[in-house]
């Protein structure tokens, strides 16, 4: 067995450290380490030894960010997926983290449960148009579609938007 040095154990501690707090992908754990000044070898190095403990694993942290944004959060498809591109998640990855995450609650019923949850006791046609815009604003930042939003403020039958809460 190859002799490591010091240097490996101390960016070994430090990913643990960084895994601890909470589950990373690949790349926020490479970042990390390279800001603190280890060379690039070693930090392949290391993660190669991560993925190997099986403490590192891409498709595994997707699929719980994607799903504690949607079920937890409830974001929007295009905010989990700008999420998940941000720390390095490749598109394929992140479409089948999403997908599974909609197995649980679909994107119109996050919407819904975010509306319903402004809407408090009021009707959607209660509402004027400022009130209408910030609502819009505030799910478009979520990440829900502008379509979709749209549909759903401009539905006047209470009922449809009421029942899709649960999916």
């Amino acid at each position: 067995m190859e002799e490591r040095p010091p240097s490996f154990d101390r960016a070994l501690r430090m990913a643990y450290r960084l895994l601890a707090a909470r589950a990373r992908s690949s790349q926020e754990v490479r970042a990390r380490l390279l800001q603190k000044g280890f060379e690039r070898p070693l930090v392949d190095e290391v993660l190669a030894n991560l993925r190997h403990l099986d403490y590192l694993d891409d498709k595994d942290f997707a699929r719980q960010w994607a799903r504690h944004l949607a079920v937890n959060r409830l974001s929007g498809d295009i905010r989990i997926a700008a999420d998940l591109r941000e720390k390095g998640i490749p598109t394929t990855l992140a479409q089948a983290a999403i997908a599974r995450a909609r197995e649980e609650i679909t994107q119109r019923g996050a919407a819904a449960k975010l509306l319903k949850k402004h809407l408090g006791d009021r009707k959607i046609t209660d509402l004027d148009m400022k009130e209408k815009r910030r609502i819009f604003q505030h799910l478009m930042g979520k990440g829900f579609p502008g379509a979709l939003i749209r549909e759903m403020l401009h539905h006047t039958d209470e009922e449809s938007v009421h029942d899709d809460d649960g999916q």
